[in-house]
């Protein structure tokens, strides 16, 4: 399939005058070409019946248009600075870190919505996307940001929002002498006066860090699962502890 590449020299023209409408018809323009291409991408893909195929057809979706994209969304933004235009345009180009986006034009994104929008309450969802998207971000990039949104921003969602993603960050997936995860407890810690604030799962941040301590603390391979209780699809009760000494193979999965 060969898939259309966006002209940046037409989105420059569509900049017009550079009013606010003007800048939020673009970045509307942009956002449905954008879900158009990736409409067609998945069609194609399933279409081909090969998952190398469609793997490949992908990694040309990401290579090429998506760095494209996210310039047209920069453009936007660069031709806007410090208005909401501007945060929307950053913030999409953050979005598509998703798809792989990295480098220069994400660390362009993240150094705007971190300075010049350090006391919006929308910063929320960046401070939670970037516990996500680390990896492709950049972890040392992520945390410096994230470590800005905590002690910079006004609202208490966005700090707490900030510090659970920074001790995530810090301490997910890591051994037992490296010394960020004694850093990510400390951050942990924290999060103990944000019991009136509610994180995405209904949980308040307080608690939600609470599990997230013992997971650093006790769900490392080679510790001793912790028992718990469940229900089969027959809607039997169990427990783990009732197959002590058996093979256990547990599949936890789900929907988001």
């Amino acid at each position: 399939m060969m898939l259309t590449k966006p002209t940046l020299v037409l989105a420059l023209c569509l900049l017009g005058s550079g009013t606010a409408q003007d800048a939020r018809q673009e970045l509307q323009s942009i956002q449905q070409e954008y879900d158009q291409e990736f409409a067609e991408l998945l069609k194609a893909a399933k279409a081909l019946g090969d998952d190398k195929q469609a793997a490949a057809l992908f990694e040309e979706f990401q290579k090429t248009l998506v760095p494209e994209f996210a310039e047209r969304f920069a453009l936007v933004a660069r031709a806007h600075p410090g208005t909401e235009d501007a945060f929307e345009g950053w913030s999409r180009v953050i979005d598509l870190s998703s798809q792989g986006l990295s480098g220069e034009r994400t660390a362009e994104a993240l150094g705007a919505l971190t300075r010049d929008f350090l006391t919006s309450e929308k910063l929320e969802s960046l401070a939670i996307n970037l516990r996500f998207e680390a990896s492709v971000v950049g972890e040392e990039r992520s945390i410096e940001a994230l470590r800005k949104l905590a002690a910079g921003s006004p609202h208490r969602k966005v700090q707490a929002a900030a510090w659970y993603s920074l001790a995530a960050v810090l301490g997910e997936e890591r051994k037992p002498d490296d010394p960020r995860l004694a850093e990510a407890q400390q951050v942990l810690a924290r999060l103990a006066s944000y019991d009136d604030v509610e994180a995405l799962d209904g949980r308040s941040y307080a608690k939600a860090a609470a599990a997230l301590r013992f997971a650093l603390e006790h769900l490392r391979p080679g510790q001793l699962c912790p028992d718990f209780k469940a229900v089969d699809a027959e809607g039997a009760g169990f427990q783990l502890s009732d197959y002590k000494g058996k093979v256990v193979l547990i599949d936890f999965w789900g929907f988001w």
